[in-house]
């Protein structure tokens, strides 16, 4: 659809990027439709893309043909965002280490998403398609029952893999993580967080120790019904 008004010999800087427009999403930087930066662009950009300074990562610019990077990998990311240098020393499957790129997860030059982020659903569900499937046919089933960040694929809403050291890479606990949206919970709630335990398994019990984050069987996303499954999974006494 871009190629048909726009020539993929665009350039930048003076130098062709046939190479790199051909496989590449053009919405992933630019918006389709409307947008307040000049070309289109995401609200979001890399500082060196804003400043036209290529050459801070592209140093040769162009080899045989193809746009390249003076560093391959997670070094050319890492040499200026030494903040997250110490994440990174940990074995992740999120990690740039993963994969040796960053880009799983972010836009190298403009973003619609702030942090430079791709599309959440689409890096998540790359990896995660069994969560998205077992969410859907719980979806057939119960249409309301569902998360509205997971129904509209905001996966980084909750989780900020690789920069959390949460369980499952929530932003904070999760607690507070649900509290963010679930704030009318704050008022009266069943006893949560530290020195309340979870009697099935000896952790701390929190919000997803009741509910599902992503589909579930029974109302209010629960992961049994409300009315008494749920209650005896700890209370057994009251059976």
């Amino acid at each position: 659809l871009c190629q048909s008004c726009h020539a993929p010999r665009c350039k930048a800087g003076g130098v062709s990027i046939t190479y790199v427009t051909k496989a590449m999403n053009c919405t992933e930087c630019h918006s389709g439709h409307a947008s307040d930066a000049k070309g289109l662009l995401g609200p979001y950009g890399h500082k060196a893309f804003l400043k036209k300074d290529c050459k801070q990562c592209h140093n040769p610019f162009v080899v045989n043909g193809k746009i390249t990077t003076k560093i391959k990998g997670a070094a050319l990311c890492l040499g200026c965002h030494k903040d997250v240098l110490a994440k990174f020393k940990v074995a992740d499957v999120h990690g740039a280490d993963a994969k040796n790129v960053c880009t799983m997860c972010h836009n190298t030059h403009a973003s619609k998403n702030k942090n430079l982020t791709v599309n959440a659903s689409g890096v998540c569900l790359g990896c995660h398609e069994k969560t998205e499937k077992k969410t859907l046919r719980m979806e057939k089933r119960l249409k309301s029952i569902r998360c509205t960040p997971v129904k509209d694929g905001k996966c980084f809403a909750c989780h900020v893999p690789r920069h959390s050291s949460q369980p499952l890479y929530f932003m904070t606990n999760d607690i507070v993580t649900c509290s963010r949206c679930h704030e009318s919970q704050h008022e009266i709630t069943h006893p949560l967080g530290a020195g309340v335990i979870d009697p099935r398994n000896g952790k701390t019990l929190t919000c997803i120790s009741c509910h599902s984050m992503h589909s579930a069987k029974a109302d209010f996303m629960l992961t049994f019904d409300r009315k008494r499954q749920l209650c005896i999974q700890c209370h057994k006494k009251v059976k």
